[in-house]
């Protein structure tokens, strides 16, 4: 079973979301999510 299945995200984007977040480093992958170009996650 992979870490995605096992998470429930369906991008890598998605399981690194699902893992920071309410974390302390949950507003730092928004901030590279929106860098990289992933809207989506930054605006969750």
């Amino acid at each position: 079973m992979s870490v995605q299945s096992f998470v429930g995200g369906k991008t890598l984007t998605d399981v690194i979301d699902r893992v920071f977040a309410g974390t302390p480093l949950e507003s730092l992958t928004r901030r590279l999510a929106a860098r990289a170009g992933s809207e989506e996650i930054a605006t969750r």
